[in-house]
């Protein structure tokens, strides 16, 4: 089944089920998939307005500009989806607890989301915006965050030594949480 252009508006797919299905064009506002398994369903030039996705199952979704605007992502794990084309953004939206392990996400935007608890652990987020983002307690590990743009974001806990930093953009007063744990006194 092909939907090509549509708008659902208010639907609550986590107690009618949704249909695994080709998206094309369509917009979803204000939709509950709270808990809801995509598997399989495929994406293209949609976007996701103020819905409810928490917990959702993504394996081998296929996600070609899929925009998320001020939606409730909690706990989706992002590198279960299908690599092929995959091209997403967020805007002000909640991705506590969300994981991107190991997955090639460059030039993302994540603009003005919380994203405590967020695993970009092997990731490559290369020309990431970051933008007004809160990432307490994000985990980066062996992350390629080169040309990410880190200069409004906060809360982050980078490790020079563990992930790689070239031309990666800050503030001189966060450019100093890249330092923490060296110890240093630094003062002005």
């Amino acid at each position: 089944m092909e939907y090509t252009d549509l708008t659902f508006t208010g639907n609550n797919f986590s107690e009618t089920g949704f249909e695994h299905a080709e998206y094309d064009g369509c917009s979803f506002e204000n939709c509950n998939f709270s808990e809801t398994d995509f598997k399989g369903s495929i994406f293209i030039a949609c976007s996701f307005i103020n819905c409810n996705l928490s917990l959702a199952r993504i394996s081998k979704v296929s996600m070609q500009q899929v925009n998320f605007t001020g939606c409730k992502l909690l706990g989706i794990h992002f590198e279960d989806a299908s690599p092929f084309g995959l091209q997403i953004s967020f805007e002000n939206c909640n991705l506590e607890s969300t994981s991107f392990f190991g997955m090639k996400i460059t030039g993302t935007r994540f603009v003005q989301c919380k994203m405590s608890n967020a695993d970009f652990t092997n990731a490559d987020i290369q020309g990431a915006d970051l933008s007004g983002s809160d990432l307490s307690d994000a985990r980066f590990e062996n992350t390629n965050l080169e040309k990410a743009d880190f200069r409004s974001a906060t809360g982050f806990q980078i490790d020079p030594d563990r992930n790689r930093l070239k031309k990666a953009k800050f503030n001189a007063q966060n450019a100093l949480l890249l330092l923490q744990k060296y110890r240093l006194d630094i003062t002005a």
